[in-house]
């Protein structure tokens, strides 16, 4: 306390009546406490995952990979690249579209086989989502006889082929694939007039 304070206190004391009473005055000292209260809001983060989109063809190139015969069937390989700066993802089977020498597309019989390829003894296949890394492969694979079918003599001659990765199937979409020696063995097996394959799925 204060020594002005302490002076005010002593003359507060004051003999009144003659001495016979006295009043005094106390000092109080009173103290205000202040409680601040601060709320944070609680935080969230929100990650968001850009899903990879599908391979198409234009970013597709395709070729022939190796191939053998056995019993009269031709097996044969189809690497698909991916030639763009991102991944990509494929789920399924391709498609494909036969051209004769003329660009005209041509009637075809192309069954999705998995199982045929995969020893399964017949039991269907399900595909799987792969990814395909920017220059990274993909591949299927297809099978023809190349032994003639029942009476026929002759088959229309395939020039080229376009494939179609799955879930597409414009033109701008197409993956040509070069090769024509390879291609042109495939007419020896049809059936009305039509070539005959069986495809895989589309693997790593």
């Amino acid at each position: 306390m204060s020594a002005l304070s302490k002076f005010f206190i002593a003359i507060l004391a004051v003999v009144v009546l003659g001495g016979g009473g006295y009043l005094i005055a106390k000092a109080t000292e009173s103290s205000t406490t202040t409680t601040t209260t601060t709320t944070t809001a609680a935080s969230t983060t929100t990650t968001t995952t850009a899903q990879t989109a599908a391979c198409r063809g234009g970013g597709l190139t395709g070729k022939f990979g190796p191939g053998q015969g056995a019993a009269g069937t031709i097996f044969m390989s189809v690497i698909v690249t991916n030639h763009g700066t991102v991944p990509c993802t494929l789920n399924g089977y391709p498609t494909m579209t036969f051209y004769d020498s003329s660009n005209h597309t041509m009637p075809s019989a192309v069954t999705p086989s998995g199982a045929y390829f995969s020893g399964s003894g017949g039991t269907p296949v399900t595909p799987s989502l792969i990814t395909v890394a920017p220059q990274g492969t993909a591949t299927f694979a297809l099978a023809y006889s190349d032994v003639p079918a029942g009476s026929q003599t002759s088959c229309p001659e395939v020039d080229h082929i376009s494939v179609y990765t799955p879930g597409f199937t414009s033109t701008v979409d197409a993956i040509s694939i070069p090769g024509r020696w390879h291609v042109r063995t495939m007419r020896r097996r049809c059936r009305h007039g039509q070539p005959v394959l069986r495809l895989s799925e589309l693997s790593p």
